[in-house]
């Protein structure tokens, strides 16, 4: 088995390994016979209705999907069908839910729904254009919302906070930074950051990244890029899809390289810490390679 085929194995092994015993009385699943992990075979089957359009949200013991059918669909991690919502029209493949279960989703005419964790919408606005990226969730319930040339930041009410136009289409879809902004990567080579309150700061890259983190140093940043000891600062780290990892500071000061991975990075995955809220949550990041 080539590494590739192993990270897949290993992925889709953890997954089964944490799920619960799965009953065999789940109503509209097929289970399978054998749960061999060198099988990869399915636990349960559920028919949808519809073809999937994106990943699903997965959130606690429950997964949401999207549907080309217009439609998004709970099911338990059990198998269990929890609720089906209709969006009536046809739908962005993005799917996001925050930590209290709210979906959003959006319609391609540029409508966002939040669909509570129940299948009850709870509000629509139209934000003019659709969505060129997944929404982000942020700390204190807003929702960060990228269309087209612009991002757009809504209280979880469907309040519109701000709105900010950018230079160049985005091509790294925005991520959560330790602060509780969002960094993205345009085009143009351009590294965006923008606070939950709109302010932008932004310096230019050779390349577009697969990939940029925001990360936690011991020690303040020294005149080499490096840090010295003492109280944690903020990073961030772009990671290429040839291996090659860049750093710098939270500003693109002290740009530096890093020795490169040995292969080209799989994946890149990155969760925050639940520490004691807001700008404590820490971003902690794997490379599979």
């Amino acid at each position: 088995m080539g590494k590739r085929g192993f990270f897949h194995f290993a992925v889709l092994f953890l997954f089964f390994s944490l799920t619960p015993p799965i009953p065999a009385q789940v109503p509209g699943a097929v289970l399978s016979d054998s749960a061999e992990p060198d099988d990869i075979t399915p636990i349960w089957r559920q028919a949808l209705g519809g073809s999937v359009m994106g990943l699903p949200a997965v959130q606690a013991e429950s997964a949401v999907v999207v549907l080309d059918s217009g439609s998004i669909k709970a099911f338990s991690t059990r198998g269990y069908p929890l609720w089906t919502y209709s969006a009536r029209g046809r739908l962005s493949p993005y799917v996001t839910r925050s930590r209290e279960g709210t979906c959003y989703i959006a319609r391609t005419t540029g409508v966002l729904i939040a669909v509570n964790r129940a299948g009850r919408e709870l509000w629509r606005v139209n934000t003019g254009s659709p969505l060129s990226g997944e929404v982000i969730s942020g700390w204190d319930g807003r929702i960060f919302v990228p269309t087209g040339k612009t991002i757009s930041c809504y209280t979880g009410a469907g309040r519109r906070l701000w709105q900010r136009s950018l230079e160049s289409p985005i091509s790294l879809h925005p991520v959560l930074d330790k602060r509780g902004g969002i960094l993205m990567i345009l085009e143009n080579k351009e590294l965006l950051r923008i606070d939950p309150f709109g302010r932008m700061n932004s310096f230019s890259l050779g390349e577009v990244p697969l990939a940029v983190l925001s990360v936690s140093a011991s020690g303040k940043t020294n005149s080499s890029g490096g840090t010295d000891g003492g109280e944690s600062s903020e990073r961030l780290l772009m990671v290429y899809k040839n291996g090659g990892l860049e750093t710098s500071g939270s500003a693109g000061e002290g740009l530096r390289k890093l020795p490169s991975l040995p292969s080209p990075p799989l994946a890149v995955v990155c969760r925050l810490n639940q520490g004691g809220g807001g700008p404590e949550r820490r971003p902690a990041a794997a490379l599979f390679h």
